[in-house]
C-alpha cells in the first residue's frame, strides 16, 4: 500500500503537468513543433533569463551549470581558436580552464526571433575583469525542455595588446 501511494506521489506532479491545457501554455514555453506564431516579448525574455543563468555560472566558474546550458551538438566559436563542436568537445572546453570571474557581465542588446519561435540568437556585449570591450552572439535552440545553445561566438573589439619580453 506504501508503494502504491509513493508512486502516485512521484507521479501527480507530471500527470497535473500534461492536464494544462494549450491555451495556458505561453509561446515561450511551447516546445520546438509548435506551429504558432512567436511572441517576440516572451522569447526575449527566456533568452535574457538563460543569459543571467550564464553570467551567474560564469561569475563563480559553476562547470557544470554552463555545459548544462548547451546542446548536445553545440558549437562554439572561440577568438583566436579552432571551433569547438559536439558535447564531448564543449564540455572539455568549459572545463579545461574555470576561472571564476565576479566581473562578467552580459548586455543583452538584441534577440531576433525565427517566426516560428524556435530559433533566436541574441546579440550583445560582455565585460570582464580585463575591462575590454567585447561582444558575441549566440544562437538558441527551443526545445521541450527549454532554450540551449547550439552556437556561441564571442570577441574583443580589438585584438590583446603584444606580449613584452
Amino acid at each position: 500500500m506504501t508503494r502504491i501511494f509513493l508512486a502516485l506521489a512521484l507521479a501527480a506532479p507530471v500527470l497535473l503537468a500534461g492536464c494544462q491545457s494549450a491555451a495556458d501554455a505561453s509561446p515561450a514555453d511551447a516546445p520546438a513543433t509548435s506551429t504558432a506564431a512567436a511572441d517576440p516579448a516572451a522569447v526575449r525574455a527566456g533568452i535574457e533569463a538563460r543569459s543571467a543563468l550564464y553570467q551567474a555560472a560564469s561569475r563563480v566558474a559553476d562547470v557544470a551549470a554552463l555545459q548544462a546550458l548547451h546542446a548536445d551538438d553545440a558549437v562554439l566559436l572561440p577568438p583566436n581558436k579552432p571551433a569547438v563542436r559536439g558535447r564531448a568537445a564543449v564540455d572539455a572546453y568549459i572545463a579545461a580552464d574555470p576561472q571564476p570571474d565576479s566581473s562578467f557581465t552580459l548586455t543583452v542588446l538584441d534577440v531576433p526571433t525565427s517566426a516560428a519561435g524556435d530559433l533566436a540568437y541574441e546579440v550583445g556585449t560582455y565585460v570582464t575583469r580585463s575591462g575590454a570591450p567585447s561582444k558575441y552572439v549566440t544562437i538558441h535552440r527551443r526545445t521541450a525542455d527549454g532554450w540551449e545553445i547550439v552556437l556561441d561566438a564571442w570577441n574583443r573589439d580589438a585584438p590583446p595588446a603584444a606580449a613584452t619580453n
